[in-house]
């Protein structure tokens, strides 16, 4: 069961405050192209199949709300077109990867003119943890690291919690190889402003 693209394929969440979610497996073969005003929300496990399966964001944004949803395409984006990663606290996989998508080598391409991935983190809807909490952000192939961490935008690692400080983190899978981008969280003490 799921969804399979063989070919292109077309996805439109019509309008900006209609949101279109997907839970259940997606296949693509071939190109699965977003359009549409509204949100795509991926929640489920992806199959990469054939040559150079794609993801392509022509309209708004496609947001990542499990680990797997991406992995094995290139995502590539149209200008003003964004990734976003719903932070999810309970999901296991998801806080400890982020947006996986190790099956590629070329897991982004960015538009013409554009150096830094369109990556928004939302934790709204997430409790703020009570101690220290490593969230993942992005995990790729070893050979995708380096480029992946140039286009990675300061904002991905600052803290999706307003009391949380947050220190930027790369750590390597020592059996895989593969690379994840994370942040540590840390409670804040007490601030007090004197004027």
């Amino acid at each position: 069961r799921g969804i399979f693209v063989n070919g292109d394929g077309w996805i439109t969440a019509q309008n900006a405050w209609h949101v279109l979610a997907i839970s259940t497996r997606l296949t693509v073969n071939g190109t699965l192209v977003k359009g549409g005003n509204g949100p795509l929300v991926l929640g489920g496990e992806c199959v990469a199949e054939g040559d150079n399966p794609t993801l392509d964001i022509w309209t708004s944004n496609v947001v990542v709300a499990a680990a797997g949803s991406v992995n094995g395409l290139k995502v590539k984006f149209a200008a003003g077109t964004r990734l976003g990663l719903k932070v999810n606290l309970a999901n296991e996989e998801l806080t400890r990867y982020g947006i996986r998508n190790t099956a590629t080598d070329t897991p982004f391409e960015l538009p013409d003119g554009t150096t830094e991935l369109p990556l928004e983190i939302d934790a709204s809807g997430t409790a703020q943890p009570d101690g220290e909490q490593e969230l993942g952000i992005v995990t790729v192939s070893s050979s995708a690291a380096q480029d992946v961490e140039d286009m990675l935008p300061a904002s991905a690692f600052m803290s999706p919690f307003p009391r949380m400080s947050a220190v930027k983190v790369r750590k390597t899978d020592p059996v895989t190889g593969d690379v994840t981008f994370a942040v540590r969280l840390c409670p804040r003490g007490s601030q007090f402003i004197l004027r």
